[in-house]
């Protein structure tokens, strides 16, 4: 998850990342850092990329991704759980590498006017 100033308002986006194609299959963008956030973008990619058994599903230790609420949809989409080790950046990089290209190349580019 990051955030990215539109205007005044910090608004925050959720990415998920299909490791094997380094394609984004699933996002979602709200102005709460919810796990409805996180929810939605992961039912995008479970749309998006319907992998049989279920895929594992790698995020960091944030709140919402340790929710209940999201849990039970990794349960319920027969998908594996995994998180990265407490303090430790180095477990998600994938993630990290593709946030800030997103910033370098189009968030701090301009400035967006609207979420749209």
């Amino acid at each position: 998850m990051t955030n990215i100033w539109v205007l005044k308002w910090l608004l925050y986006l959720t990415v998920v990342m299909d490791l094997c194609s380094r394609r984004v299959v699933g996002w979602a963008f709200d102005s709460r850092m919810t796990d409805e956030l996180t929810s939605g973008a992961l039912k995008m990619a479970l749309e998006r990329r319907p992998i049989k058994p279920g895929p594992i599903v790698h995020s960091d230790r944030g709140v919402q991704y340790r929710s209940q609420k999201y849990q039970d949809l990794l349960s319920e989409s027969k998908c594996k759980p995994s998180m990265s080790r407490q303090a430790n950046c180095w477990d998600n990089t994938a993630m990290g590498s593709f946030f800030s290209r997103l910033k370098v190349e189009q968030v701090y580019a301009g400035i967006f006017e609207s979420e749209e």
